[in-house]
């Protein structure tokens, strides 16, 4: 399964998925390791957003890390604030990424 595919098809059954998020990101970092790159997935389950992220280290290594944001308190807010508050949430995933970077001049792609 490729990783479109993976990320449009919906996070269920979940370990499932985590397994073959892991396989196709291993893949794709082993045919193309590009260090310092991250790649984030963000999936709209209904109640809740789904972010995940995959990536590799300055000394080539796979980390990846998810969330889920439920979307109670958000409830009834307009389309666009409910992006909003999932922006703020993936700019705290984005400072937690950086922290996987030992080389503080170099950024992950993000």
């Amino acid at each position: 399964m490729d990783l479109e595919r993976l990320q449009y098809r919906g996070f269920k059954p979940r370990q499932e998925v985590t397994d073959q998020a892991e396989k196709v990101s291993q893949k794709l970092l082993d045919e193309s390791p590009v260090a310092g790159s991250a790649r984030v997935v963000i999936s709209d389950e209904g109640e809740q957003f789904h972010v995940s992220v995959v990536g590799a280290t300055f000394d080539k290594k796979l980390f990846s890390s998810e969330s889920a944001f439920r979307k109670q308190h958000i409830r009834g807010w307009p389309r666009e604030w409910q992006l909003g508050a999932l922006a703020q949430v993936l700019g705290d995933f984005v400072r937690q990424l950086r922290n996987h970077f030992r080389d503080d001049d170099k950024k992950p792609e993000v």
